[in-house]
């Protein structure tokens, strides 16, 4: 059946999230979970212009990138992207659970006092280079984020423009679903769905587009772009160069400071997470990645806080878009 993808070319501004990355230690034991992945509802009108929010994530690298996944061969359209990450992390007896009792008695939030493990809004804002006493770096005596780089990626299959799920390659519970040890292997199955592609590795699936269309199609393993992590200075100071990097401002929005072409992806934003220090009491951390993206100037009304204004968007924030769309003079 031939696929009418005329009915998905409509340009905008996206709002994505995805709650990729959870950890816990019980009894010293280091273990990491993908959980279900979220997403927020952009203002009415809005459609996805073609991006994907990936997460690969084995128990040690983990790859936070966006993909172009419309077709150059059929009227794809480059796209601007920007992510934020949003952090959570509490200690104590029942920590990672929300019906713990006791909860208010036994835990203790790291960084953000006041943040609520149900409500994604209120954690803490990834800002790199804050000073040695803010929250973001309390957290940060725990953890450290290796940034930057490039993975092979299979493109997605997921290729509905109404659909906002994350690409998830490998989960804490694995191919079956259930977390922890499988009772009828008696083998760990975490991470057994990770896949480690190699470059031209061919797979052959059903790719989903709008209405419900489905369609086998075999999709070829290919490197994402090389990025390099920049904080919004230090780009500017460079000349305020478009290319591959993502640009870090200062409320907490990390920009790709180039067009994704169509069939694409940036670089990664995140590599790894590594351990730095561990709490001797029970442990829970995760990270919430919300993803926007948009086609050239479609960044929303300012006035009906739509689009990028609908999170907020900085007058350097605006700046990295534009650059990267070519729509400013460089420096």
């Amino acid at each position: 059946m031939e696929i009418n993808k005329s009915v998905i070319r409509k340009s905008a501004a996206l709002v994505i999230s995805g709650l990729i990355a959870g950890a816990a230690i019980f009894g010293g034991t280091f273990a990491w979970q993908s959980i279900s992945q979220r997403y927020k509802n952009e203002a009415d009108g809005y459609v996805n212009p073609g991006g994907r929010l990936h997460d690969d994530f084995n128990g040690e690298n983990k790859d936070v990138y966006v993909e172009n996944f419309t077709d150059p061969n059929d009227n794809g359209v480059p796209i601007y992207a920007r992510i934020r990450m949003e952090e959570y992390m509490e200690i104590g007896a029942g920590a990672g659970d929300p019906a713990a009792a006791n909860r208010d008695a036994n835990i203790t939030v790291v960084g953000k006092a006041d943040a609520d493990i149900n409500d994604t809004s209120t954690w803490l804002i990834h800002v790199p280079g804050n000073l040695p006493d803010s929250d973001d770096n309390k957290i940060h005596k725990y953890w450290k984020w290796e940034t930057g780089g490039q993975t092979v990626f299979m493109p997605t299959f997921n290729k509905d423009h109404s659909n906002r799920d994350v690409d998830v390659n490998g989960t804490f519970a694995g191919p079956d679903g259930i977390k922890g040890t499988d009772a009828a292997s008696g083998i760990d199955d975490k991470y057994q769905d990770y896949k480690e592609y190699t470059i031209g590795e061919e797979k052959t699936g059903t790719a989903t587009y709008a209405q419900g269309f489905t369609v086998e199609e075999t999709h070829q393993a290919k490197e994402t772009k090389s990025a390099q992590v920049l904080t919004m200075s230090d780009w500017k100071a460079m000349g305020a160069p478009v290319g591959k990097f993502w640009v870090y401002d200062v409320d907490g929005w990390a920009y790709w400071a180039d067009a994704i072409q169509p069939g694409e992806a940036t670089g990664l934003l995140i590599s790894g997470i590594v351990p730095v220090k561990t709490p001797d009491e029970q442990w829970y951390y995760s990270i919430n990645v919300v993803g926007q993206f948009a086609t050239a100037g479609d960044w929303g009304e300012k006035d009906a806080g739509t689009g990028f204004y609908e999170d907020g968007i900085t007058d350097d924030g605006l700046f990295v878009l534009n650059q990267a769309a070519g729509r400013l003079p460089s420096i």
